[in-house]
């Protein structure tokens, strides 16, 4: 129960940040949408908004269906595929290396814990698949 407690709270301090972003990648779909051509860094930052809203999903229905877990698992594992292919193609290796560095706590935080989070609802998530369903990953 109080292990439970505590998933359902880091999950939903994971939540809040991630509102954040996801409000913000909104509106850059909006804007992408709108344009009357797609290069490929365009389409490369669309798909990296789709996948990051997948990873939204995924911690809300971490929260809200727990048993869903091989669920939970792919939408969180696509979010931190988006996360990946962002930070790669807008920040580089730079964007890697402030991630690493920490240099801005509170920035830090408001991207990085969505991102903690969602990586331990992975594993939490995968343990529960394997755990009551061993043949499903087969």
């Amino acid at each position: 129960m109080l292990k439970e407690l505590t998933y359902k709270t880091l999950l939903i301090t994971g939540l809040l940040p991630a509102t954040f972003l996801l409000f913000f990648s909104l509106l850059a779909l909006f804007n992408i949408l709108n344009l009357d051509y797609l290069n490929q860094k365009h389409t490369l930052f669309l798909l990296s908004i789709l996948l990051g809203t997948s990873g939204y999903i995924g911690l809300l229905t971490s929260l809200i269906y727990p048993k869903k877990t091989l669920l939970n698992f792919i939408f969180l594992l696509l979010g931190l595929i988006g996360f990946s292919i962002f930070l790669s193609h807008d920040g580089g290796m730079r964007g890697w290396i402030w991630l690493v560095s920490i240099e801005e706590p509170d920035e830090w935080i408001i991207i990085a814990w969505p991102i903690i989070v969602s990586i331990i609802g992975l594993i939490i998530n995968l343990v529960r698949t394997i755990k009551h369903h061993p043949h499903s990953l087969e």
